[in-house]
C-alpha cells in the first residue's frame, strides 16, 4: 500500500514537472512571438514613419531657412526686396498648382517614388539658390522647390495613412505633423545661425544635402501595390470629375473640404491680421509679436501627437469638434485682449485648438477615402486650404482696414459654422474596416 502511494506521488511529480516545462516553453514562445511581432511592426511601420516624418521636417526646414537672410540675399543679387518677395512667393503658387497633380502621381506611380522625386527636386532647387545670378534664375529655383514640395507632401501623408493601421492612424498622422511643425519652427533659427557662422550660401548646401539624405532613407520603404490606370482616367478632366463625384457621393468628405476652405481663410489671420493688430492696436514690439507666434507653435508641437493618439482611442470627430470650438473661441477672444500677457494666453489656447485639429482631421480625411485615390484627395484638400488662405489674407486684410475687430468676428463665426456642420453631417468610419471601405468612393 505504501509503495503504491509513493509511486503515485512520483507520477504526480513527473506530471507537474512536465506541465511546468510545457508552460515555460509556451511562455518563451509567446515572448519570442511577441518580440517577432514587435520587430515586424518596427520594421514595417515605426522606422518608415520616422523616415517620412524626417522628409516633412527637411522640406519645412529647407523652406524656412531662407527667411532670415532674405535682405542680404536681395543685396547680393542687386534687386529690391519687393521684387524678391514676389519671386519668393512663387514657391507657394507652384505648391498650390501642383498639389493635385502630385497626389495623382503618387496614386499612379507610387508614394515612395513620388516622395523621392520631390526630395530630389527640392535638393536641386536648394543647390540652384547658391549659384543664381539674377531675379529670373531665383524665381525658377523657387518654382522648382514648390513643385518638389507639392510632390512630397501629399505622398508622405498618404503613405503614412497606408502604413499605419486604421486604429493607429491618428498617432501616425500626429507624428508626421509634429515633425513638419518642428521643421517650420526651427528653420529661421537654424538658417540664421548657419548663415552667420558659415556664410550666406551654406544654408542652401545644408538643405540640399538633407534632401538627398532624406530621399535615400525613404527609397527602401515598401510601397503599396500600384494599380494601373488608363490614360483617359488620368486626364485633367477625369481627375476633376473624379474629385467632384467623390465629394458629391460622400457627405463627410464634402463637409471636411468646406471646413478646410474656412480653416484656410482663418489662417489669413495668422499671416497678416494678427501681426497688424498686435503692432498697431496693442503697440507690441517685434520681439513680443514673434514670441506670440512661438507660443502658438510650441503649443501645437506639445499636443499634436497626443491629440492624434487620443483620436485613435476615442474617435477623430470629437477632437475635430473640440479643436474647432477652441479655435473659434480663441479667434473671437483675440480682439478683446488689451495687453501682451493676454495675447500670450490666447495664443497658447489657439495653438492647443489647432493641435487638437491637425492630426485628427488628417486621419479622418484618410479614413474617408480608399487608398487608391488617397494621395489625390489629400492633395486636393491641401489645395482647398491654400486657396482659402490666399483669399483670407485679401478679404480679412480689407475688413481690418474697415474695422479691426471685424475679421476676427467673421472668422470666429465661420469656424463655429464648420463645427456645427462636422457635428451634424460627418460620419466617422469604423476603425475595424481597413481603408474605410464603408465609403466606396469612385476613382
Amino acid at each position: 500500500m505504501l509503495s503504491q502511494l509513493v509511486e503515485r506521488q512520483k507520477q504526480s511529480q513527473r506530471k507537474e514537472s512536465t506541465l511546468d516545462r510545457i508552460g515555460s516553453n509556451a511562455k518563451e514562445e509567446k515572448a519570442h512571438g511577441g518580440m517577432i511581432v514587435f520587430s515586424r511592426i518596427r520594421e514595417r511601420v515605426i522606422i518608415p514613419l520616422v523616415f517620412l516624418g524626417l522628409a516633412l521636417f527637411v522640406v519645412n526646414l529647407g523652406f524656412g531657412m531662407f527667411a532670415p537672410i532674405l535682405p542680404q540675399y536681395a543685396a547680393r543679387l542687386g534687386i529690391d526686396t519687393t521684387a524678391l518677395g514676389f519671386a519668393y512667393s512663387l514657391y507657394n503658387i507652384a505648391l498650390i498648382v501642383c498639389l493635385i497633380p502630385g497626389g495623382v502621381m503618387a496614386d499612379r506611380l507610387g508614394r515612395v517614388r513620388t516622395i523621392v522625386i520631390g526630395l530630389v527636386l527640392f535638393a536641386l532647387s536648394s543647390l540652384m539658390l547658391v549659384f543664381v545670378k539674377d531675379l529670373p534664375q531665383f524665381a525658377m529655383a523657387r518654382i522648382i522647390e514648390g513643385i518638389g514640395s507639392a510632390l512630397a507632401i501629399p505622398a508622405v501623408f498618404a503613405l503614412t495613412a497606408d502604413l499605419a493601421p486604421p486604429e493607429r492612424r491618428g498617432s501616425g498622422m500626429g507624428f508626421t505633423s509634429t515633425m513638419e511643425n518642428i521643421g517650420g519652427l526651427a528653420s529661421p533659427t537654424v538658417g540664421g545661425m548657419i548663415a552667420q557662422t558659415a556664410g550666406l550660401a551654406f544654408p542652401f548646401y545644408v538643405a540640399s544635402a538633407m534632401g538627398i539624405l532624406s530621399g535615400a532613407l525613404v527609397l527602401p520603404i515598401k510601397d503599396r501595390t500600384i494599380h494601373s490606370r488608363s490614360s483617359s482616367e488620368s486626364s485633367p478632366l477625369a481627375i476633376f470629375m473624379s474629385l467632384r463625384r467623390n465629394a458629391a457621393q460622400n457627405r463627410s468628405l464634402l463637409v471636411l473640404c468646406f471646413r478646410g476652405f474656412i480653416v484656410g481663410i482663418t489662417q489669413g489671420l495668422y499671416v497678416l491680421v494678427f501681426v497688424l493688430y498686435m503692432a498697431f492696436e496693442l503697440g507690441m514690439q517685434p520681439a513680443e509679436v514673434g514670441f506670440s507666434f512661438s507660443l502658438v507653435t510650441a503649443s501645437m508641437l506639445a499636443f499634436t501627437f497626443l491629440a492624434g493618439h487620443l483620436s485613435d482611442r476615442f474617435g477623430r470627430k470629437p477632437f475635430v469638434v473640440l479643436g474647432g470650438i477652441m479655435i473659434g473661441l480663441g479667434v473671437l477672444a483675440f480682439p478683446l485682449t488689451i495687453s501682451a500677457p493676454q495675447v500670450y494666453l490666447v495664443a497658447t489656447f489657439l495653438g492647443l485648438g489647432i493641435a487638437f485639429n491637425n492630426a485628427p482631421i488628417n486621419a479622418l480625411l484618410a479614413d474617408c477615402v480608399i487608398s487608391e485615390i488617397r494621395a489625390k484627395v489629400m492633395g486636393g484638400y491641401e489645395v482647398i486650404v491654400g486657396l482659402g488662405r490666399a483669399l483670407g489674407v485679401i478679404v480679412l486684410g480689407a475688413l481690418y482696414a474697415m474695422s479691426p475687430p471685424m475679421p476676427f468676428n467673421l472668422s470666429g463665426m465661420l469656424m463655429f459654422i464648420t463645427v456645427g456642420l462636422v457635428a451634424l453631417f460627418v460620419t466617422e468610419p469604423s476603425m475595424n474596416h481597413s481603408d474605410c471601405r464603408s465609403f466606396p468612393l469612385k476613382s
